[in-house]
């Protein structure tokens, strides 16, 4: 690629220049040759490269300006335009076997993010982390043959709209700590001593057999206990009236998150035999995006402490997108990206961020 020229004009008077030495950081100096003013030229190309390098080196590794001797005040005039850049990853329209759905919520907007066991594949913004947004973000990938959710909000329903087919492992250590939310990690209720002696019993199962001795366990200790978690208790309400409640609400909760994911079924997908031929190892939780992907996040988030919510998505757009499978550098980023809105603002058809104000449509006044 041929290095850009120099704009051999004078600022001033519009005369032509010539070359004049060097000054002492090695720049090269040129002169007027009518109103004699002196000036150095630089490449902008190559100077908007280098900046936008140590912009993505300072948001995701530290980067000092000082080393390269610009101050932080020139440095946060010319990064100021860079923070509308988005960068996204180029749809492949690869199935996999094994995706890791999980959000994570950044200022006040959540992050949906779909992860593979080893790199992340896309991620979508919302305002709220319920079925549309969750939907939206499946719609832009072919259905997998196994999800790893953690249960949150909306996910189940867009999973039956969007992913029918694809199958389902609950993460076994959000199941944990639902339950021990309940019991507490020490419980002196026998009911909720139990609950929790099963919730760790799950933690440790590996086998198909295992499994089904787990589930045989669960419904025996559940019938055991079934009369004392029936028990209700006569009070009354804020206006006085009488009322009757579980005497034993939180014990029950704790046996309820696992009886009802013993009925659906999405406990041990991970030990499914049919799948292991496809997928190898299935991961039974979350771990790998939560601990590898959003913690992390989180602490880089913490380094640039005080950034504008903006600003806050913008560094967790190039962080996810570096952990892509295939990222490119950062100019040929920020190229696609302008390159794209250029292609969008050029076709008006493209364009669905408000109604058309004025149209072709009937009026109501027209009918009379």
């Amino acid at each position: 690629m041929p290095s850009p020229t120099y704009r051999r004009t004078c600022d001033i008077c519009s005369a032509s220049l010539k070359k004049n030495g060097y000054t002492t950081a090695g720049a090269q100096r040129f002169r007027c040759t009518r109103c004699g003013s002196s000036t150095t030229l630089t490449k902008p190309a190559l100077t908007d490269r280098h900046v936008l390098r140590w912009f993505v080196s300072w948001l995701l590794e530290g980067f000092d300006p000082a080393t390269v001797g610009i101050s932080p005040r020139t440095f946060r005039r010319r990064i100021a335009h860079l923070w509308q850049i988005q960068p996204r990853p180029i749809p492949t329209g690869e199935v996999h076997d094994v995706l890791i759905l999980d959000g994570t919520w950044i200022g006040n907007m959540v992050c949906l993010i779909a992860s593979s066991p080893t790199h992340v594949i896309t991620w979508h913004w919302a305002t709220q982390e319920n079925a549309h947004p969750w939907q939206v973000l499946m719609d832009t990938l072919p259905p997998p043959r196994i999800v790893v959710i953690d249960g949150g909000s909306g996910i189940a329903k867009a999973l039956r709209t969007s992913w029918p087919t694809t199958h389902i492992q609950r993460c076994l250590f959000h199941i944990f700590l639902n339950v021990k939310r309940q019991t507490t990690f020490r419980p002196v209720f026998g009911p909720s001593k139990d609950a929790l002696s099963l919730t760790r019993a799950l933690m440790n199962v590996t086998t198909r057999d295992e499994a089904i001795a787990w589930h045989k366990e669960l419904a025996r200790v559940h019938a055991h206990h079934k009369p004392t978690l029936n028990e209700r208790t006569i009070s009354k309400d804020r206006y006085g009236h009488p009322t009757t409640d579980y005497t034993h609400l939180r014990s029950r909760r704790a046996f309820a998150v696992l009886t009802t994911r013993a009925r659906a079924g999405d406990l041990f997908t991970h030990l499914n035999p049919e799948l292991d031929p496809v997928t190898g190892t299935i991961p039974r939780t979350t771990n790998r995006l939560e601990g590898g992907i959003n913690s992390p996040l989180k602490a880089l988030l913490a380094k640039h402490r005080g950034m504008p919510p903006t600003h806050q998505r913008a560094l967790t757009d190039w962080y996810l997108y570096y952990r892509t499978e295939d990222p490119d550098d950062p100019a040929t980023t920020a190229a696609r990206y302008h390159n794209h809105h250029a292609a969008i603002r050029a076709n008006p058809a493209h364009q669905h961020s408000q109604p058309r104000q004025y149209d072709t449509a009937l009026d109501w006044t027209e009918l009379r």
